[in-house]
């Protein structure tokens, strides 16, 4: 992400990020399981402020990562969560900034227009 600055004349810094994941396939009856592990990096700029690097921002972390997404019907559920193992972040001798643990979860509905295609043998 690139960021520009804005009416306030403030621009955060521009960010980064890669992620891998090996996965497995399993399905079911009723419906499909995608257990998944992995990594992410992430990497974010110094900001500014009217032209002025602003002091503890940025940096850059490496989290791992263990989740799974699940296909039932027209709906997918999504669960991931996310753990620091490595993170740097640009301080200052008066802060200490820290990045937590990440949760996130989603549920998706597929929807379908128009007519289905019919084919004959």
């Amino acid at each position: 992400k690139i960021n520009s600055e804005n009416n306030l004349e403030y621009r955060f810094g521009n960010q980064y990020n890669i992620s891998g994941n090996t996965f497995y396939y399993f399905e079911m009856k009723k419906a499909s399981v995608i257990p998944f592990v992995g990594i992410y990096y992430e990497q974010a700029g110094y900001h500014e402020n009217k032209g002025i690097r602003e002091a503890n921002t940025g940096g850059h972390s490496l989290l791992g990562t263990l989740g799974a997404q699940v296909f039932a019907g027209k709906f997918t559920f999504n669960f991931q969560y996310q753990i620091p193992l490595k993170q740097t972040f640009n301080t200052d001798s008066f802060a200490e900034i820290e990045g937590g643990d990440r949760l996130s979860a989603g549920v998706y509905y597929s929807f379908s227009f128009g007519k289905k295609a019919v084919v004959n043998n």
